[in-house]
């Protein structure tokens, strides 16, 4: 999915959940109820970016955090802290590099290196401090806030073929497969650490809530869809040169070709890179301190009964009311 696209679908999703969630946000906040939460997911994760001929293909991704939540009414408010992990790839076209060589015979010729399946993968973690205000209706809750990353870790590695062939001024036909004179097929890696800048995502999630009996039991669970998507640019236009290191300065092997990460090297430099995940998640929460009661709608039968009860009425009351209406009606009736 193009990232523009992802980060307006995002934005109007989450202004229009939280046009929602304000208003009960400012009537619900008195007599909370408190839960410790811990969850993980797992997904599709990326890393957009607009550098040329470089595909980003994403990867797998996942979450793993603990975490505080105050509840009232339909009111949600989240806060904890997360890892986030992101194993990504990208793939860069197929290229020609040509060299101007002279052969152990003194005659000058062009050495010509053609990379194919050149491929990058990222293996990046985050620490975030995730902040989440939603609401819910009925078993249905939403979701919608920012997170702050800072970058725990991050390697990539590259792998590519090179198939090298040398061109004559004399011939027409290129020499290749010649392995005892560098004309050969060669699979080349490398790998390398780099660092990454702070990382401000909107997140939005939403799903159902699972009560094991009833809903006034200790625990119980969530299971949703969540979006990440990062507002700012994580690349830190670090430049380590090019993408691939030729060999110079009399080396005999010129088939050993030194590889550059494409995130790091100067294909890279003053691109933005937007890191993104969507996927699914499950919460397990656990109430902690004093339950209060929630006074939802009950549909009583009298103007009596809405006038002296609040809560939910037990069968007790129901049947007070029962006797009392009947007595009543009995004493109407002589």
């Amino acid at each position: 999915m193009n990232n523009k696209l992802f980060s307006k679908i995002t934005a109007v999703i989450a202004v229009v959940l939280m046009t929602i969630a304000a208003p009960a946000a400012k009537a619900q906040l008195n007599y909370p109820d408190n839960f410790l939460c811990a969850w993980g997911g797992l997904g599709y994760a990326n890393l957009f970016h607009q550098a040329p001929y470089v595909t980003s293909l994403g990867g797998p991704g996942a979450l793993l955090g603990v975490g505080y939540e105050v509840k009232k009414k339909n009111f949600i408010f989240n806060v904890g802290f997360e890892f986030d992990w992101k194993n990504t790839f990208s793939k860069r076209e197929d290229f020609i590099v040509d060299v101007n060589m002279t052969d152990t015979e003194g005659e000058d010729f062009v050495y010509s290196y053609n990379f194919t399946k050149f491929n990058d993968n990222y293996n990046v973690g985050y620490v975030n401090l995730p902040v989440r205000l939603g609401a819910r209706f009925r078993s249905f809750y939403f979701l919608v806030g920012a997170k702050v990353g800072l970058n725990l870790f991050a390697t990539s590695n590259s792998w590519a073929r090179i198939h090298t062939y040398g061109t004559y001024p004399w011939s027409i036909v290129p020499f290749e497969n010649q392995p005892d004179h560098f004309f050969l097929d060669k699979k080349l890696s490398g790998s390398n650490s780099f660092k990454t800048d702070l990382n401000v995502a909107a997140t939005l999630e939403m799903g159902w809530s699972i009560y094991p009996g009833n809903r006034k039991a200790k625990h119980y669970y969530r299971v949703g869809f969540f979006a990440d998507y990062g507002l700012f640019n994580i690349h830190m236009n670090a430049d380590e040169g090019n993408v691939i290191g030729i060999p110079s300065g009399g080396n005999t092997d010129v088939t050993d070709v030194k590889l550059n990460s494409l995130f790091t090297s100067n294909q890279f430099l003053d691109k933005n890179v937007n890191p993104a995940m969507i996927g699914c998640r499950f919460t397990v929460l656990w109430h902690v301190g004093e339950r209060h009661t929630c006074n939802c709608y009950i549909p009583y039968h009298t103007k009596w009964e809405r006038q002296n009860e609040k809560g939910y009425p037990n069968t007790h009351h129901i049947s007070e009311f029962k006797t009392k209406k009947a007595n009543n009606n009995k004493k109407y009736k002589r």
